[in-house]
Formats: structure tokens, C-alpha cells, sequence
């Protein structure tokens, strides 16, 4: 009897130990939750970009509020296009907790003038009523912040 609640008790262990390995792993989104940022890919679905020393591609990050793609962003982003895939990684750090809303943009660089070309939730409809907040931090994570987005 004893033999036998002792298999059963260092077996119930090891399955213990198992899931408390498992579940303290890395979120499924791959971002450090404590690091305060946002990140993700904007994919473009077309290739007319327009790249001249005026303009860059940017990710906007705007802050909470009513129609909050109106407003003024709380910082603006430059973005590296990988032309060959139509994307751009993005990875915006240093927020202070609280909601946010990305979209992406063509920006002048003269006076941070910005059109918008995506955003996450809504990818590239502006008439959708269905714009994502993202909170930071957060203890899911904030790595698959991913869209659509025209190129101009």
C-alpha cells in the first residue's frame, strides 16, 4: 500500500511541476509585458509607396478618448518598409499605462501632418466603428498588434 501512494504521489508531482513550468512561460504574443510597448506588423495591400525626402511611413500611437484617431497622436514612429513582403515591423516603447489606439500613417517631416492609411482593428475601412484599444501594460502582452494599411 504504501509503494503505491508513493508512485502515485511522485507521479502527481511530476504533473504538478509540468503545468507550473508550462503555464510561467513567455506569453503567446512574444512581448515583455513590463516593458510598456506596443508592437506588431503593418502589412500593406498594394506596392505604391511613395518614398521621397518629405514623407515617411509611420506608426501613430493616439491616446483614449472620443474618436480618438481625430486627435493629435501622443508620439509618431518612422517604420521600415520591407518591400518585398509589403510589411513593417513596429515596436513603439516607453507608454505610459494607459489605452491606446495604432494606426499607421504617411507623416511630413516638416510638421508631423500625417494621412491614414490604417489601423489596428479597422485595417483600412475609416468608416469601421470597430477601432481595437490596446492597454499598456498588459499582462497578455501587446506583440500581435497586426493590420492592414493602404500605402497612400
Amino acid at each position: 500500500m504504501r509503494k503505491i501512494f508513493g508512485n502515485h504521489f511522485i507521479v502527481l508531482l511530476s504533473v504538478i511541476a509540468a503545468v507550473l513550468v508550462c503555464s510561467c512561460g513567455d506569453d503567446v504574443t512574444g512581448s515583455n509585458s513590463n516593458d510598456n510597448s506596443i508592437s506588431g506588423t503593418v502589412s500593406y495591400i498594394d506596392s505604391g509607396f511613395y518614398f521621397n525626402s518629405y514623407y515617411f511611413y509611420a506608426v501613430c500611437i493616439f491616446g483614449d478618448s472620443a474618436s480618438p484617431l481625430s486627435h493629435k497622436p501622443v508620439t509618431i514612429d518612422s517604420v521600415q518598409v520591407n518591400l518585398q513582403n509589403k510589411t513593417a515591423y513596429y515596436k513603439v516603447s516607453g507608454l505610459s499605462p494607459g489605452n491606446y489606439y495604432v494606426a499607421s500613417a504617411y507623416v511630413r517631416y516638416s510638421n508631423k501632418n500625417f494621412t491614414l492609411l490604417g489601423s489596428y482593428g479597422c485595417d483600412t475601412d475609416p468608416n469601421c466603428a470597430g477601432l481595437k484599444q490596446v492597454t499598456v501594460p498588459s499582462s497578455a502582452g501587446n506583440g500581435a498588434c497586426n493590420f492592414l494599411s493602404k500605402t497612400h
